[in-house]
């Protein structure tokens, strides 16, 4: 399928338009996210095997400390307790993609032991995410994601809606053997504050995935995409900027919003 021109400056446009936020702490190759539309209808199940495959963000990179941008220090995983000994003790793969309804979340996170013995919404293995404007400035929704209990004796799915308009839907499930805990969400477009889902639509999104350990429960950390957007206060301005493509999310389109990512950085 050839790609519209319309679409093409459509996309660039939207781009350009956010050159005035400031540089966050994400790292320029994944500050800049594009969403393709869903490959097949997305069941929420907690089983991502209808799901494509493409455009998924691996370890996203932020730097601290919170507020220091390039001139900070790149990491995975920020410490606040927890001994991260490496990418089997947390690490993330992340792919977003929508209809003309929903956009959706799958999120699989590899840790070495699931820990939600609080049952909580945030202190222990659990997704705290932030939804915000296209222009980043301004806070959407809060919308948080869990698993409780522990391995060996797991407990409910828990969503929270903190704040915003809220009707999300999750699940999430857990394969002790494969140290994988999968998070598959549906966000109404209400949910994102938006009438629409088109081409060229907007929105940021940050996601703290915190990490607790069995010798160190609780928050004892966390990596994720726009970590920065929900620790150390909430900040709309450290999400990342989703951008709504449109099928295939191909060469070219990928060259266009490379280019586009490349301008807002020396525009900053």
């Amino acid at each position: 399928m050839t790609l519209k021109k319309s679409h093409l400056m459509t996309v660039i446009a939207s781009l350009l338009i956010c050159g005035g936020v400031n540089a966050n702490d994400i790292h320029p190759d994944s500050e800049f996210v594009n969403a393709g539309p869903a490959a097949n209808p997305v069941v929420i199940d907690g089983n991502l095997s209808e799901w494509s495959g493409g455009n998924a963000v691996v370890n996203p990179q932020f730097s601290i400390p919170k507020g220091s941008g390039n001139a900070g220090s790149y990491v995975i995983f920020e410490s606040n307790g927890a001994d991260w000994t490496g990418t089997d003790d947390q690490s993330s793969n992340l792919q977003i993609s929508y209809d003309s309804d929903n956009v959706y979340i799958g999120l699989v996170v590899t840790d070495e032991y699931h820990e939600n013995a609080a049952n909580s919404a945030w202190n222990g293995d659990t997704v705290q995410m932030m939804v915000a404007n296209g222009a980043r400035d301004a806070q959407v929704g809060l919308y948080n994601y869990a698993l409780g209990g522990i391995d060996g004796g797991l407990g409910s799915v828990i969503v929270n809606h903190e704040a915003g308009p809220g009707g999300t839907e999750a699940v999430v499930t857990r394969d002790a053997g494969a140290l994988q805990t999968t998070y598959e969400i549906k966000l109404p477009k209400a949910a994102l504050g938006l009438s629409e889902l088109t081409v060229g639509t907007q929105f940021g999104l940050g996601m703290a995935i915190n990490d607790g350990d069995q010798a160190i429960p609780g928050q004892g950390g966390w990596g994720g995409l726009g970590a920065h957007a929900i620790v150390f206060g909430k900040s709309p301005g450290e999400t990342a900027l989703v951008t709504l493509v449109p099928e295939p999310a191909g060469v070219g389109l990928a060259a266009v919003g490379a280019f586009a990512a490349l301008m807002l950085r020396r525009r900053r």
